[in-house]
């Protein structure tokens, strides 16, 4: 009962350009509370990969468009700039072995 409420807040929410981050926060940490609560009662580790799996399971099925078209995120990187930014971090490694091995 409490996730029809909450998944009509959030359809009304959408509906109406509010935005439904908290409710779906909510209903995320409620989800993980009673998960783990679970785990707990029938000896289990938590958090574990079943479990992880279960939430992407969630995840990929209520929220397959929750990416944010405009975000500018979402795109990768230029081929050119990773490879640039993985070199000068990775040139510094001699530069430190020197280091240490000086002192």
């Amino acid at each position: 009962m409490v996730y029809g409420y909450k998944s009509g807040e959030v359809h009304f929410r959408l509906k109406h350009g509010l935005n439904p981050a908290p409710l779906i926060k909510d209903s995320y940490n409620d989800l993980t509370i009673c998960v783990e609560s679970v785990a707990k009662l029938t000896s289990c580790f938590f958090p574990n990969p079943n479990i992880q799996d279960f939430f992407i399971d969630i995840h990929l099925k209520y929220f397959q468009n929750c990416t944010n078209e405009n975000d500018p995120m979402t795109e990768d990187a230029p081929q050119e700039v990773v490879i640039g930014l993985t070199l000068l971090s990775v040139s510094f490694i001699p530069i430190m072995v020197y280091l240490v091995a000086r002192s």
